[in-house]
């Protein structure tokens, strides 16, 4: 408040501050919204083993115009975290998410369409924007829910 840190009291999830309000008075409030992975509910058969990004109630996705085409050869998760970073350019103004992901290798199919597992994922650096932006750019794909990598 002013300046200064100043306890709040809490009700029913709602936070007051009582005081007696002074012409100028700033209230400046510090809402920590860390970048979460989380996963759908067991019974979501379609996003078994997939993770979605959250930041505070905000779902992000990938876009193919940010992080190329295939995003269907991403995974996430076992490394660093997604940093949010504003963008003032993109949008009029978002918190993009920027972090690494793997990216499976498409080498060495030689036409089949099935083969014993080699999966060979290379580190990809991966940009991901708030659900509610996509479709505002390049036509491309778009993915919400990620493939969890498997345990390296």
């Amino acid at each position: 408040m002013n300046g200064t840190a100043c306890a709040l009291e809490t009700d029913d999830g709602y936070a007051r501050l009582r005081r007696s309000w002074q012409p100028g008075d700033r209230v400046r409030l510090h809402l920590p919204m860390p970048v979460e992975l989380i996963e759908a509910h067991p019974e979501v058969r379609a996003d078994a083993g997939r993770v979605a990004l959250q930041r505070g109630p905000l779902v992000y996705c990938l876009e193919e115009e940010d992080n190329g085409p295939n995003l269907q050869d991403i995974c996430v998760g076992g490394g660093e975290p997604f940093q949010a970073r504003w963008e003032p350019g993109l949008f009029g103004g978002v918190v993009a998410l920027d972090g690494k992901g793997f990216r499976r290798e498409r080498a060495g199919w030689q036409g089949r369409p099935y083969r014993p597992v080699d999966a060979q994922l290379r580190p990809t650096p991966l940009r991901a924007i708030p659900c509610y932006a996509w479709a505002n750019r390049e036509l491309g794909d778009m993915l919400v829910w990620l493939r969890q990598c498997p345990a390296r």
